[in-house]
């Protein structure tokens, strides 16, 4: 087990934890991951740039509550907006999974495209794709990304 004994310095971790909505074990544990070698494993890669793209998105939408007055849903920490999120409309309104009718959710890029398919007749089953999505997202998405930024400017 690690202590921090300058004070000072545990002060500024904390500080800097709080203006993160975080932990400062998460934030260490950001600092670790973006200080190993190059050699280290894809997934690992990926996983961070998923993180790193969840902690924007919550903050994005932190910062929207705020705006409207929501200090409640602004003060929500990463940990909390991980399990309850569920992410933007096309006007760029932040949802809660509690918020969200199943039934007919608000739009966005995913929901179209999920209509899309379902219109085209494409095949569907009882796959579990409504429980994994976290999962989904963090293996498949973020590869998705990555490949995307990797292409020249203009190619798409």
């Amino acid at each position: 087990m690690l202590t921090i004994q300058d004070e000072q310095l545990a002060r500024d971790l904390e500080a800097m934890a709080a203006r993160q909505h975080s932990t400062v074990e998460d934030l260490l544990r950001t600092f670790v991951a973006s200080s190993k070698p190059e050699s280290q494993t894809t997934e690992n890669n990926l996983q961070e740039q998923v993180s790193r793209l969840r902690e924007k998105l919550y903050t994005r939408a932190r910062n929207y509550w705020r705006e409207k007055g929501d200090m409640h849903r602004g003060s929500l920490s990463n940990a909390v907006l991980q399990e309850t999120f569920w992410g933007f409309d096309v006007n760029g309104v932040p949802y809660l999974k509690s918020d969200v009718d199943h039934q007919h959710p608000p739009q966005n890029a995913l929901v179209r495209l999920a209509f899309s398919g379902q219109r085209r007749n494409l095949a569907f089953s009882e796959t579990g794709v409504a429980r994994n999505s976290r999962a989904i997202l963090e293996e498949h998405f973020a590869d998705h990304i990555l490949k995307r930024s990797k292409r020249p400017n203009g190619e798409d």
